[in-house]
């Protein structure tokens, strides 16, 4: 368990955080905290105009930042690759890639790259993101992978991964590209051995973070977004496991860090259930290889 009193009062954060995602919900909440902590947040924002709202906050907030904003659309690999080289020319190397961006249960569409939606900006995006910026890690970098609950409810049908022979439910999309997440975590750390990298997978719980009202959801989550705001928990607090798989020092590969440890308020857990199907070392090379076929991307293992 990792307590929550502990992780606020942490002094010693990594120098260089990249956060995708950044200029809303979970992804603000994290670079905001890790801001505070004096670390250098590279925010990947696909909006720079929300992205300097996002900033000018964290400036209310925060003395002085090191906050860089760069543009990062994961729906296009060409957007991905320029936004690798933006990085490595602002700083030396990255202690913490934090892959946080996301959508959730939208209608069936494609990206820029021809790839199922939820797919691709929620994992394969990601994916070509870590693979590319690889070698601009530090020695004891982290990658942190932001999953989610729904994962529980995921399978891969790798016949029909992206939905080409039918087939496409929004909700069992999104579950999928989360079981995608915790997957390239296991399968990532598998080619990690003996290396100080590591990978972890998080979950932010029932959290506002504004994907259930966002207009290409589709309509029963836009509907129900307001009588969900009322029972989840902040985005501040649903940001503390991404957090806590950033920087604390107890935090090991191929862990699953929620929200809150039963029984114990004020406590972060890091056991939390993963479906048997990320832990499948067949299902884990078939997503690495499909991945890599799918993003032309390889990673420099």
């Amino acid at each position: 368990m990792i307590s929550i009193e502990e992780l606020r009062n942490m002094q010693s954060v990594p120098k260089t955080i990249v956060i995708t995602g950044a200029n809303s919900g979970i992804g603000f909440e994290a670079a905001k905290f890790l801001a505070t902590k004096g670390a250098h947040v590279i925010m990947g924002v696909r909006s720079l105009v929300r992205g300097d709202e996002a900033l000018a906050r964290i400036e209310e907030e925060v003395d002085r930042p090191k906050v860089t904003l760069l543009t990062l659309d994961l729906s296009s690999l060409k957007s991905i690759e320029a936004f690798v080289k933006d990085v490595k020319k602002h700083v030396e190397s990255v202690d913490v890639l934090i892959n946080n961006a996301g959508i959730m249960a939208v209608k069936e569409g494609k990206t820029q790259d021809g790839f199922e939606r939820q797919l691709g900006v929620n994992h394969l995006g990601h994916f070509a993101l870590t693979a590319q910026l690889f070698d601009h890690l530090s020695l004891k970098a982290r990658i942190v992978n932001v999953s989610s609950q729904a994962h529980l409810m995921g399978s891969f049908d790798f016949s029909n991964l992206q939905y080409e022979n039918g087939g496409y439910k929004p909700f069992k999309a999104y579950a999928q590209s989360k079981l995608a997440n915790i997957t390239f975590t296991h399968a990532l750390n598998a080619r990690l051995k003996d290396k100080s990298i590591q990978a972890i997978t998080v979950h932010p719980g029932v959290a506002k973070t504004g994907l259930f009202g966002r207009k290409e959801g589709v309509f029963v989550f836009r509907v129900l977004s307001p009588i969900f705001g009322v029972f989840a928990q902040p985005a501040s607090v649903g940001a503390l496991p991404t957090i806590a798989a950033a920087i604390h020092p107890s935090v090991r590969a191929d862990e699953l860090l929620g929200p809150k440890e039963k029984g114990h308020r004020g406590y972060l857990t890091q056991n939390d259930r993963i479906n048997p199907h990320a832990l499948d070392k067949k299902n884990q090379n078939e997503l690495w290889t499909r991945s890599e076929a799918l993003t032309q991307v390889t990673f420099p293992l």
